[in-house]
């Protein structure tokens, strides 16, 4: 997760590791766009481009003065160099949820477990992949059956410098009823996050789910407790 959300930073600093010492100070990339015309004249395709531009570790001299010093441009400028992204914007949660399916599907309600992969890129937004798993039963023959539901969902805080936080969420699921029945959902809903210390916190949620396909809704609530690594959620 953090190779993907810093890549340039994270091949710079495993050349470093590799070799055991700074040859790379900083880098910079982008991604660029452009129409390029056929060789035959017949149309013009499409290019996207990749740029990565590093900075190396070198022997600034001041001739004027003699003075030799290894230093980068941002320390120059006294500007920052601490890299924002850590192991912190990664988060854990696990609770109980209860899960209201839709009378289409003749399976009685019932409790289950919710487990998630968070990625908190700012107080404001966040991104969570979703398990959810619970065991129903059918309303005429009484078999146990085994509900499951996965999900990717974003979160939009609406007062991320408080510790309470209410939300909203949006995303894309995917129903599974004893593994026969799949169907693609959307979701929508809402919750309230409350921050304990920087590396736990607690939220409550409603979320639903809709398939166009057969027209069915389905409700999760649900009360989950979250776990950051590193330092979690802090300030540099």
């Amino acid at each position: 997760a953090l190779f993907f959300l810093d890549p340039i930073d994270s091949i710079g600093r495993n050349i470093n590791a590799l070799f055991k010492r700074d040859i790379i100070k900083a880098g910079t990339g982008y991604i660029s766009f452009k129409q390029s015309a056929l060789p035959d004249g017949s149309g013009a395709e499409q290019q996207i481009g990749l740029t990565l531009s590093y900075d190396f570790a070198g022997d600034h001299s001041d001739p004027a003065s003699g003075i030799s010093a290894k230093k980068n441009r941002y320390n120059s400028q006294k500007i920052s160099t601490i890299d924002p992204v850590d192991s912190g914007i990664v988060g854990l949660s696990a609770g109980g949820i209860w899960i209201d399916l839709d009378k289409q599907w003749r399976v009685n309600n019932a409790y289950g477990r919710q487990f998630s992969l968070g990625l908190y890129f700012t107080r404001h937004f966040s991104a969570h992949l979703n398990y959810t798993r619970a065991e129903v039963k059918a309303q005429q023959a009484n078999n146990p059956l085994i509900y499951e539901n996965y999900a990717l969902n974003m979160h939009y805080y609406l007062n991320g410098q408080s510790d309470w936080r209410p939300f909203i969420s949006a995303g894309v699921g995917e129903l599974m009823l004893a593994q026969e029945k799949k169907q693609l959902q959307i979701s929508a809903g809402l919750g309230l996050h409350y921050k304990i210390t920087n590396n736990w916190a607690v939220q409550s949620y409603w979320q639903q789910y809709y398939s166009t396909q057969t027209n069915t809704r389905e409700n999760q609530i649900g009360t989950t407790i979250i776990y950051r690594f590193g330092k979690g959620e802090w300030s540099l």
